[in-house]
């Protein structure tokens, strides 16, 4: 509301002015989300402004900036992020005004167990076991050959053995899973076993 008044002393009429906001609030920040997770957080500009989330599904979840800037939601049960999904989140202020999206990621940075492997002996041909399905699982052996092979869907692999092995040696086993992180090693030392001759007659 605005008037004036001139030297004569003649006051104007008033003058009405709405004054609209149009501007967008700023993006807000997201942060990764480990796969399989069912909360995603992030930080927004202005308490109370809303926060909307649309999931890989295209489903739109709600919730408000909190007091220290921070925003936190939790993801339906029925959904389950995985490993190269995207969400995308707006911030609404008082006025309607939408931010552009921030966007956050779906990560895996969790190490694969160590795999678990049966007996190796002096005899064996192959290397067996259990590991992360669908990881990669190296195999070291004491000369420095190494062998790839992948695990099975249901954790199994097997793995050639394309050295002699007297017993005694020394072998590292390791998995890499699809998001290149790597278990801790499995080492197994050869059993010998000894092949007694048949004496002869």
């Amino acid at each position: 509301i605005a008037k004036t008044i001139d030297k004569a002393g003649n006051v104007s009429e008033l003058t009405f002015k709405n004054v609209i906001d149009t501007i967008r609030p700023v993006r807000p920040v997201v942060t990764n989300t480990e796969a399989g997770s069912h909360i995603i957080w992030g930080y927004g500009e202005t308490y109370k402004d809303e926060i909307h989330v649309r999931l890989p599904n295209n489903r739109l979840v709600s919730t408000k900036v909190g007091r220290n800037g921070t925003w936190m939601i939790g993801v339906p049960w029925d959904i389950t992020l995985n490993v190269g999904n995207r969400v995308y989140v707006f911030e609404v202020d008082k006025a309607g005004n939408y931010s552009l999206p921030g966007i956050g990621r779906i990560v895996d940075t969790k190490a694969p167990e160590a795999p678990k492997v049966d007996e190796v002996t002096s005899e064996s041909e192959n290397i067996k076991g259990i590991a992360e399905p669908n990881s990669t699982v190296t195999v070291i052996f004491p000369d420095g050959t190494t062998n790839e092979v992948t695990v099975n869907e249901a954790g199994e692999f097997t793995a050639n053995i394309p050295i002699d092995l007297a017993g005694g040696e020394k072998i590292q086993i390791k998995a890499t899973d699809q998001s290149t992180n790597e278990s801790p090693v499995t080492e197994v030392t050869v059993k010998a076993i000894v092949i007694s001759e048949e004496p002869v007659e």
